[in-house]
């Protein structure tokens, strides 16, 4: 909360200019470091549980991006699965608890390969010991991905523009790429959308892509 206090007196620090610096946002500016959010939250593991608990709860009940209705997950997704013991399906990167991919077994409990969640250390300590049929793996999102043949990788409904600004390399890979999240129309982010935006950008600097803007990500 006292990042969104200090906003207005932080955008006049920037002369009302957008810094490239993930580290160099409204959180840093209100409570005087130079540590990324995440790195903050990691270093105070009550929070990082919270926030993590947070995630788990915050899309239940939503339509999501699985539903059949939403996105043809048979057609489109399963088809390019390859029969196999060790055959990944979806890898679900900073993927908390294991929310989303529970889910998608709930939904799609026929559905072939691996599922597996990768997030950093301390949140997989955190997590739930086993969730049937799905995977936890620590890992840092900015280095190499160390599941080779991948179908698919789930960038989460946050952090929006971090996968952009900060996270290139997550690109790099020759996989598919899922955004779950809610791009905006072509010209702006709804009404909707704009309060979750001042909370990641007040905590991470990161704001929600429209969907020209998810159009020019790379592919």
């Amino acid at each position: 909360m006292k990042a969104i206090y200090k906003l207005p007196e932080f955008f006049r620090s920037t002369g009302y200019r957008n810094p490239d610096d993930a580290t160099a946002g409204p959180f840093q500016f209100a409570y005087e470091t130079s540590q990324h959010w995440f790195q903050w939250v990691s270093d105070r593991p009550a929070v990082c549980q919270q926030f993590n608990h947070h995630m788990s709860a915050y899309h239940q009940g939503r339509p999501s991006w699985m539903d059949h209705e939403f996105y043809p997950v048979e057609n489109d997704l399963l088809n390019l699965v390859k029969p196999g013991p060790n055959t990944v399906l979806l890898v679900d990167i900073g993927g908390g608890f294991g929310h989303d991919l529970q889910k998608f077994r709930q939904k799609h409990p026929s559905a072939p390969g691996r599922l597996i969640v990768q997030d950093k250390a301390d949140v997989i300590r955190q997590g739930p010991i086993e969730l049937e049929k799905v995977e936890f793996m620590a890992h840092d999102f900015f280095t190499e991905q160390p599941i080779k043949g991948l179908n698919e990788l789930l960038v989460p409904s946050a952090p929006t523009n971090f996968v952009q600004v900060q996270g290139r390399t997550i690109f790099t890979q020759s996989y598919m790429i899922g955004l779950m999240q809610n791009a905006g129309v072509s010209y702006d982010i709804s009404r909707m959308q704009w309060p979750p935006d001042i909370a990641n950008y007040s905590s991470t600097r990161t704001l929600s892509l429209t969907k020209k803007q998810t159009s020019k990500l790379p592919s």
